[in-house]
């Protein structure tokens, strides 16, 4: 059952709202002759609004640790690891840690030690399949020394490996706390339709899908988590996605 029944991006697709949130995925890749955005140097491909509700739902919920599942370039990581060095320094948490795993985590890990090599300590690659058991138990053996936990899945946004991830890393969440599960828009028609060209430009036949149908049938096996649609901006990557622990 949905938190909030406020509009929601697939309920507000006329034309002008599909091509806002086309331009802003597009410039966010670095298409349409913009850069790709970034962060403290490093690229981090997530839309403003997503960003902002990401800090206010880490402030209400003020995880110690956040696990990513997916890193590409490393921006979003270490945004997460600001993040909760503010929630410490402004003593709402004691300690923190941001856990980022990906098959290629190294290059991450060289970026963000080229561009910020004040960075230490707080923020931990982890190189391997995010779904293989040995992944999985150093990920756990991580979350054994932090009393709350807020996990994002940013991977592969196809059905398989969204299930994989829920049924892997969804009982280190802490109740209260969220598994986010990003790009959800894979499955709105509409907004692939409109972002085609980048796609094309990326040499990809199609986008992947079932992220939603990976999240149903995943709430259907739970009790203990629900969808927060209150969460969502209008103009998000995250439609679905957000899952709040009840207990």
């Amino acid at each position: 059952m949905a938190l909030s029944t406020h509009t929601r991006l697939e309920d507000s697709l006329d034309a002008t709202v599909r091509e806002l949130w086309g331009a802003l995925y597009a410039r966010k890749r670095g298409f349409e002759g913009m850069p790709a955005t970034r962060y403290r140097g490093v690229r981090m491909l997530k839309l403003a609004d997503d960003l902002a509700a990401y800090e206010q739902l880490l402030w209400e919920v003020r995880p110690e640790l956040v696990i990513e599942v997916g890193s590409l370039d490393g921006g979003s990581a270490l945004w997460f690891h600001d993040r909760l060095a503010l929630l410490r320094a402004s003593g709402l948490i004691e300690r923190f840690a941001v856990v980022s795993i990906d098959s290629e985590a190294n290059p991450a890990r060289a970026r963000i030690g080229a561009e910020t090599p004040g960075v230490n300590g707080g923020l931990h690659f982890i190189e391997g399949d995010a779904l293989a058991p040995d992944v999985i138990e150093e990920v756990a053996a991580v979350r054994a020394r932090y009393a709350s936990c807020l996990v994002v899945e940013d991977s592969r946004h196809d059905e398989a490996t969204t299930l994989g991830a829920l049924r892997a890393y969804a009982d280190l969440v802490s109740p209260g706390s969220y598994y986010v599960v990003e790009d959800g828009v894979v499955d709105i028609p509409e907004l692939c339709a409109e972002i085609a060209p980048v796609r094309a430009a990326r040499g990809q036949d199609s986008w992947p899908t079932g992220v939603r149908r990976a999240i149903d049938a995943w709430l259907a096996e739970r009790d203990d988590f629900e969808m927060d649609r209150g969460r969502e901006p209008i103009v998000t990557a995250i439609p679905w996605g957000f899952l709040r622990r009840t207990a």
